[in-house]
């Protein structure tokens, strides 16, 4: 009898254990595939939002032997030209590019370099400066990393300005004109380049404005593809080095050039990063001065910018301001002729 009691208290333990082993696979089954729903519902939902095109596969592509031809603008500049430009636009691509295909492989050496952040920033009320109103913390880190990884963080000492325009979105006025071509309108007018560097969000929603600015014989060049709050260079390097390959096909599709000119996104950088882009094929092009200009709703006085940029500027300067702002719309004219007063000339990047 006791027995056959024990028998049957240790089939009862072993069936127990058995419906416990089964509740445990299923349920970590079920984790794993709700898990994996939630991951892919989360990328579609972010990639529909953003129209985000299937550019995972990069690794196999390679650039056309030829580039199209040259598509006219869409849209005029809405403002007329006043004044002829002094030099012809830059004339469109002919030749194939010279450029190898985007790669995968990264040199090991890029992994043992710092990644510990930096930006571009410094307090301008602070700073020290040579003889020429240039930065000397710029000219420090410019010595430092400029021609190591191929990086500008300030120009030359000549009287030269790097006028550059960065883009996240694009903003119309109350009468549908986008900045942006207020402003090529306005170095048509002055006779000068500038180089405009935008996001995937920008080529997006305004391809045809790429290609207006390329055409124009302006340079656009790229500012990350996500663009995300803490910068691409916070990013492991395997990451880092997809989001420069999408941007880099995401700019040729667009307008069939080739880009070799990067701003890290909100001008976060580290030793490492500039590595990579350098060896993605891009010259990284950091800035000199800049100041708060991307507040849509609460734009700086015309007056007080306006001088600001007179007050600040510098031999070699790279000037970062954005196109959203009204304000550099109503200033650039004006802050234009007083640099070409004091002797300055305007250049794009070599």
């Amino acid at each position: 009898m006791k027995n056959r009691l024990r028998e049957i208290l240790l089939c009862s333990a072993i069936i127990v254990v058995i419906a416990l082993i089964v509740c445990v696979v299923k349920f970590h089954n079920g984790y794993d595939a709700r898990k994996n729903m939630q991951e892919a519902s989360t990328k579609t939902l972010v990639e529909a939002v953003a129209g985000v095109p299937n550019y995972e596969n990069t690794e196999s592509f390679t650039f056309a032997q030829t580039l199209p031809p040259t598509l006219a603008p869409t849209n005029a500049p809405t403002d007329a030209p006043t004044v002829m430009p002094t030099q012809p636009p830059t004339d469109a691509p002919t030749q194939v590019p010279t450029q190898p295909p985007i790669s995968n492989e990264i040199p090991s050496y890029v992994y043992s370099l710092s990644s510990t952040l930096k930006t571009c920033g410094y307090q301008i009320d602070k700073v020290k400066r040579d003889q020429y109103n240039r930065p000397d913390v710029l000219e420090s880190v410019h010595a430092a990393y400029g021609d190591k990884y191929n990086a500008v963080f300030i120009g030359p000492e000549e009287k030269v300005i790097y006028l550059t325009f960065t883009m996240g979105y694009e903003y119309v006025d109350e009468n549908g004109v986008p900045n942006t071509d207020k402003i090529l309108a306005i170095l048509e007018e002055k006779g000068i380049k500038a180089t405009f560097f935008v996001d995937w969000g920008y080529i997006y929603l305004q391809k045809a404005m790429c290609k207006k600015i390329v055409e124009s014989g302006n340079a656009l060049g790229a500012h990350s593809y996500r663009h995300p709050p803490e910068g691409v260079a916070s990013w492991p390097v395997a990451d880092q080095v997809n989001d420069a390959k999408k941007i880099k096909k995401a700019l040729y599709d667009a307008t069939g050039v080739v880009p070799t000119l990067y701003r890290p996104d909100s001008g976060i950088w580290s030793e490492q990063s500039l590595a990579i882009i350098k060896e993605m094929g891009f010259k990284s092009i950091l800035y000199s001065y800049s100041y708060n200009d991307f507040l849509v709703d609460n734009q700086p006085d015309p007056a007080v910018a306006l001088q600001g940029l007179k007050d600040n500027l510098h031999y070699g300067e790279i000037l970062y301001l954005h196109s959203i702002s009204t304000t550099n719309v109503k200033i650039l004219p004006e802050f234009i002729d007083y640099a070409h007063s004091q002797g300055y000339t305007f250049k794009l990047f070599e």
